[in-house]
């Protein structure tokens, strides 16, 4: 399947890989790791996932919109592909390994792990993990080894709806700031969705759901509108307002330039501060979390990793 667009003439300068991001990748997995080793510690590590779900947002939309700019068209069926076998092999690789290993040193957990093999080499997981209603946070100290595999199966949901919403977008209109407020009102639809579905008793729909979580996917889709190459015409005034990229340009003698990048370097610091806070003080048991706490901690990590963009280092 391939969609075609006008080519827009490529002019980004935009690095492909962003050292920073790996930073912020780092940071998020001793999150994760941490909560899940030893919870009491570091309660709110948890929020390392929608860390990850920011930057996994801001990649696939960047990769979409590159794939766009510079042959025209986008090949779905190879873009899925291509993700498919990115993810398959260590995972299929994992489920193959994870039973025998369980078996031998936890064995108690072998039934589970079992059961968890299929949904999880098929990407769904999570919603899995729905229907058996599984509460994440009271099996945070010992879970089965493939629970983590949820956030695989939320990823892939994501690929296979987010591109073709995105070409249908970029269709529709070439402005960014058009694109930009129609992704703010999917994500405040994806939160007002949490809300709504919020249960104190069973948090399982909140915390697996695709559509309660792809507010924080969508946030990193915004950073990647906004560094993403435009097309000349109906962008051209746009760019004389909005820089090219977020990126700032730091030629000697601008002063502007300077005072953006000294304001970039002071967001950034405070939005690192505020995930290792987050890091001590969120709890995912309780309910502010699910009425906009994981929005809010979705747009700390968009300054993050926009910062970390610009920088290229965190």
């Amino acid at each position: 399947m391939s969609i075609t667009l006008k080519p827009a003439p490529s002019r980004s300068s935009v690095p492909a890989h962003f050292r920073g991001i790996d930073g912020l990748r780092a940071l998020a997995i001793l999150g994760v790791i941490a909560f899940h080793t030893r919870p009491s510690l570091l309660q709110g590590g948890f929020i390392g996932v929608t860390m990850f779900f920011v930057i996994t947002g801001f990649l696939a939309t960047r990769s979409v919109l590159n794939m766009v700019d510079r042959t025209g068209s986008f090949g779905y069926g190879r873009y899925l592909i291509r993700r498919i076998t990115r993810l398959w092999p260590v995972m299929l690789a994992t489920i193959a390994v994870v039973p025998w290993l369980t078996w031998m040193f936890a064995p108690s957990l072998l039934q589970k792990v079992v059961s968890d093999s299929l949904p999880s080499a098929l990407f769904a997981s999570n919603w899995v993990y729905i229907f058996r209603k599984v509460p994440y946070f009271e099996a945070a100290g010992l879970p089965s080894p493939l629970t983590h595999l949820w956030f695989l199966g939320v990823t892939m949901q994501f690929y296979l709806v987010w591109p073709l919403l995105m070409v249908v977008l970029g269709k529709i209109t070439k402005s960014k700031w058009v694109r930009s407020m129609a992704i703010l009102v999917i994500m405040a639809a994806s939160t007002a969705d949490m809300v709504l579905l919020f249960d104190p008793a069973n948090t399982s729909r909140m915390y697996y759901g695709t559509d309660t979580r792809l507010a924080e996917l969508a946030a990193g889709a915004l950073l990647a509108i906004w560094i993403a190459p435009s097309s000349r015409g109906t962008e051209a005034a746009e760019a004389g307002a909005a820089s090219q990229t977020v990126q700032i340009e730091r030629q000697a003698g601008d002063k502007t330039g300077a005072r953006l990048t000294i304001v970039c370097n002071v967001l950034g610091t405070a939005a690192l501060a505020a995930l290792l806070t987050g890091f001590w003080f969120a709890n995912g048991y309780l309910s502010y979390m699910y009425q906009g706490g994981y929005l809010i901690t979705a747009f700390i990590s968009l300054c993050a990793l926009a910062c970390a963009v610009n920088n290229d280092s965190i």
